[in-house]
């Protein structure tokens, strides 16, 4: 049993787990989901992403624009504020 409940807190340390969590809370879409954990867990650019998945940087400015409006914020310092205070409350 103690090993199970360490192996959970490995899971739950894992960025992935914790951004699909931060996803779910907010609604995200599974296409959002793909934009936050390139964006913040890969640190890639709007470009990057773009060429990656193949969709124009526009879409990715969309995509963005789209998560926070239901995050409420209205720069991208408020995003990644909120993603880390996220991350924070989780540790």
């Amino acid at each position: 049993m103690r090993a199970m409940r360490e192996l959970v807190v490995v899971d739950r340390l894992d960025p992935s787990f914790v951004m699909k969590e931060f996803a779910e809370r907010y609604q995200f879409t599974g296409r959002e989901y793909e934009m936050l954990l390139l964006l913040v867990v890969n640190g890639l650019s709007n470009r990057d992403i773009a060429e990656q998945c193949f969709i124009s940087e526009k879409t990715v400015q969309n995509h963005l624009a789209n998560m926070m409006k239901k995050l409420g914020t209205r720069s991208t310092r408020q995003f990644y504020a909120l993603v880390c205070h996220h991350l924070l409350q989780v540790r």
